[in-house]
This record gives C-alpha cells, sequence and structure tokens, in this order.
C-alpha cells in the first residue's frame, strides 16, 4: 500500500485542510456522473427497441432473436436424433420469449417462433389477444394481419406486396413465417433453419468451453489463493510512494477527467459527424491519462504508476493475462449467474447499443467492430479503471477493497444496465486483481480483450444475418 507523505509537503494543516476538500470535491464529480450514466442507462435499457411506424421497424431485441433460434436449433437437433422435446419445454420456451417483450414490436416480432414452438393453435389465439390488447400502430397491425394470413390459410395467400413489405420489414424473421409447414428438405426451409442450427451448436460448444475452462479456472483460483495465504505469490503492484506533490489526488482527477470527457461527448455525439466525435474523444482521452505530468509527476513514474510498462517481459505479460483470466473465470460466472437471476425475477434485459450493429454488418463492418471492442476498449477502459482509479484507491484501501470498488464503478459506467452490474463488476474486479498480480497492464488489458473477443465472436455467430 502506498505510503501517505503529505507530512513532506511544505505547508501546514491549511494545506491538508484543502487538499480533503479537493478530494472530497472529485469524488463528488466521479459519483454524480456515474450514478447519472446508471440512471441513463437504466431507462434507455427500459425503452430499447421503440415501436416505429415508418416503412422500417426497430430492430427486435436481440434476446428475443437469439432465443427463438436457439429453440428453433434445439427443436430441429432433437428431430435429427429422431427424438422429440417435451412440450412443455418449447411452451416454456415460447413463455420465455413473452417476457422477453419489451413493447408491441417485439410482441409482434415472436410470432413466428411461437408458431415454430407451440403450433399453429397456440398461435392463432396469441394473434388475437395481441390484436385486442395492445395498441399496436398501423404498421403492426399490417404486420399481424400478414402473419394472420400465413397461419390461417398458408403464405401464398399474401398479395405479392404484402409479401415483400414482411421480408423488408423482418427479414430472417419474416422467412422462418413464410417457410413455415414447408417440408425439412424444402431449399427455402433449409436456407431459414441455417441461423438456428448455427446458434443452438454455438451454444452448446460455448456452454462446454466455459465448463470446461470454469473447472480448470477453479483449481488456478484454489491454488493462487493458497499461494497467497502461503505469502508464495510475487506481487507486481507498485507499492512505492511516486514523488510528486499533487500525487496524492492526481489519478483521482484523471480519472474525473475521463468521465466529464465521456459524458461532453455523448452530449455532443449526435450532433458532429463521427469522424470528428473519434478525434475529439481521443484527444480528450489523450488529455485525461498525461494529467499528471501536469501536476508534477515525471513521465516515468506515470507510466510505472499507470502500469504502462512491459512487467518482466511482454510475453510473460501476455500469458499471464490469459492465466488470470482462466483463474478469474469462476469469479466472472458466478457474476453472470447473479445477472441472470435478477432478469428472472426483474425482467429487465441488459442491452448494449453495439450489439444491435451485427444484425447485418458485412465484413468490414465487423472488423471495425471486433477493433473497437477487442483493442480500444481494453486499452482505454484498462488505464482508467485499473490504471488511474485503481492507482488511486491503493493509497489507502486493501487490494481486494479496491478491486471491488473498481469492479463495481466499472458495471455503472457501462450501458448495458443495472441487471449486469454483478457480471461486469466481476469482470473488473478480476481484472484489477491482475492488475495488482502483474504491475503492469498488459495483462489486464490480454484478459479485457479476451473476454471482449470471445463475447463479440458470440454474438457475430448467433445473430448475424448470413
Amino acid at each position: 500500500m502506498l505510503s501517505n507523505h503529505s507530512d513532506e509537503i511544505p505547508g501546514n494543516s491549511h494545506y491538508k485542510k484543502n487538499s480533503q476538500k479537493h478530494i472530497i470535491l472529485l469524488w463528488m464529480v466521479i459519483a454524480l456522473i456515474t450514478i447519472g450514466f446508471g440512471v441513463f442507462n437504466h431507462y434507455s435499457n427500459k425503452n430499447v427497441s421503440p415501436v416505429h411506424t415508418g416503412p422500417k421497424m426497430e430492430k427486435a431485441a436481440t434476446t428475443i432473436i437469439m432465443t427463438g433460434r436457439y429453440a428453433m436449433g434445439a427443436k430441429t437437433f432433437y428431430s435429427i436424433m429422431g427424438k422429440e422435446g417435451s412440450d412443455d419445454l418449447y411452451r416454456n420456451l415460447a413463455l420465455q420469449l413473452k417476457n422477453y417483450c419489451r413493447n408491441t414490436t417485439d410482441q409482434t416480432v415472436i410470432v413466428p417462433f411461437i408458431a415454430e414452438l407451440a403450433g399453429q393453435d397456440a398461435v392463432k389465439d396469441y394473434m388475437v389477444r395481441l390484436k385486442e390488447d395492445s395498441d399496436l400502430s398501423e404498421s403492426l397491425l399490417m404486420d399481424l394481419e400478414s402473419f394472420q394470413k400465413i397461419y390461417e390459410n398458408g403464405p401464398d395467400t399474401l398479395e405479392q406486396y404484402e409479401y415483400e413489405r414482411l421480408i423488408d420489414r423482418h427479414q430472417w424473421i419474416a422467412k422462418v413465417a413464410l417457410s413455415f409447414g414447408l417440408p425439412s428438405s424444402d431449399p427455402f426451409r433449409i436456407e431459414v433453419m441455417r441461423p438456428a442450427k448455427r446458434t443452438f451448436t454455438v451454444f452448446i460448444v460455448f456452454m462446454s468451453a466455459v465448463l470446461m475452462s470454469g473447472g480448470a479456472g477453479l483449481i488456478l483460483l484454489i491454488i493462487t489463493i493458497v499461494m497467497v495465504l502461503s505469502k508464495r505469490l510475487t506481487v507486481g503492484f507498485p507499492a512505492d510512494h511516486i514523488p510528486g506533490v499533487f500525487t496524492k489526488s492526481a489519478f483521482l482527477e484523471t480519472t474525473a477527467l475521463f468521465l466529464v470527457a465521456i459524458t461532453v461527448m455523448t452530449v455532443i455525439g449526435g450532433f458532429i459527424p463521427r469522424i470528428l466525435f473519434w478525434f475529439l474523444y481521443l484527444i480528450l482521452t489523450v488529455f485525461a491519462i498525461l494529467w499528471p505530468l501536469l501536476r508534477g509527476m515525471n513521465l516515468k513514474s506515470l507510466m510505472i504508476a499507470l502500469g504502462w510498462h512491459k512487467g518482466k517481459g511482454i510475453f510473460r505479460e501476455i500469458g499471464s493475462g490469459f492465466a488470470g483470466y482462466l483463474a478469474g473465470l469462476p469469479i466472472i460466472i458466478c457474476g453472470a449467474v447473479i445477472t441472470l437471476i435478477i432478469v428472472k425475477y426483474s425482467g429487465v434485459q441488459p442491452g448494449h447499443p453495439i450489439v444491435h450493429q451485427f444484425r447485418d454488418a458485412g465484413f468490414w463492418k465487423i472488423a471495425k467492430l471486433l477493433l473497437l471492442a477487442c483493442v480500444m476498449a481494453p486499452i482505454l477502459e484498462e488505464t482508467l479503471f485499473r490504471g488511474a482509479f485503481y492507482r488511486h484507491l491503493r493509497i489507502r484501501h486493501s487490494v481486494f477493497l479496491s478491486a471491488l470498488l473498481s469492479g463495481l464503478f466499472f458495471a455503472v459506467i457501462h450501458p448495458q444496465g443495472f441487471a449486469a452490474f454483478p457480471a461486469l463488476g466481476s469482470l473488473g474486479a478480476v481484472f484489477a486483481l491482475i492488475r495488482e498480480w502483474r504491475g503492469s497492464l498488459i495483462g489486464s488489458m490480454v484478459a479485457h480483450a479476451l473476454n471482449n473477443f470471445v463475447i463479440t465472436m458470440l454474438l457475430v455467430l448467433t445473430i448475424y444475418n448470413t
């Protein structure tokens, strides 16, 4: 833990009193911005996928697409294996889809999935109730009428303009409806079922990998705990005092400046060109990171404090990032389970604006999203949360309290909403523990990039419309 060398600073109690006020003010700014982001993100997620009455409709909730594809893929898998899944299983999946609906758009979009899972009679009843009980827009009423024609009299009864309109507005989901009742050997049905089969396969492989990695991670975590308790684990976090008159608050100021920059860019982002947005964002971010230089710290001390150094060697630090992530995976899984419980009982679905961009993205857009999620985000977020913020927390607090606080602020600032706090908070805490272990940020950046890469590829393989 860093020592408090305030006695070495020229001055008297007046300086100390002003310093404390300064730090309290910084914490108030950070807390207000963080809470503001948390509230904003919570209500933004509650209003995802609003009804749009124009010729194009907003995307349905990603959770609905993924769950629907998984359920259809599972049903196909059971059929191929010569087994029939339980009717209760499919009805529960259909009910789960209904619970995921946040507006009339989602309620309309799940019609084809209900037909696939619960049958023709069930979907007819659902459409009647939806028409009676929900305040559907004119566009959604037209969609529902098209679905009613399909499931009551067959897709051939649609007019050509109705057929084209349905596909134009709902793409793959419309094709699910139009292929209803076709034999599994029909080329159109094969094309429609391909994304569902892919989603089911990816989830089975993913869950198997999580279970195996989680088991290996648990063993590694136990070994790590034993080594910590026996004091045989070497910690690389710099615990020595870093010179500079205003060092005590410099990294808290960096954190506050960074959050102010994010707030400003969030407000003006919709009014300026994207290239200007990223240019300003980069300038403000670099200014915040280098701020301690203006407060009396030299560049070498700043790089050590932030973790911007090669540690015990770049390749060793990279390997440590993988090992640290694996050892922290049981903690991350626990956080994810708590998030799932919150989702189940609160009905609030975590969401991220970037998710919808994967559905119809081309190769270059996917590459850009991967660059953003797996390179830019790990570098910037680790520099802020595990570099500057964690550095300040460790001046006064223990490793575990600092890791928890760093993880909490990391979770709240993200746009997924409060339901995702346990999952994101556990991630942030694990990254902080890797920083503590290695000293260098390379390990936590690698772990962060690995996590984002896995999630991003999971999204690409399950909701990407190929």
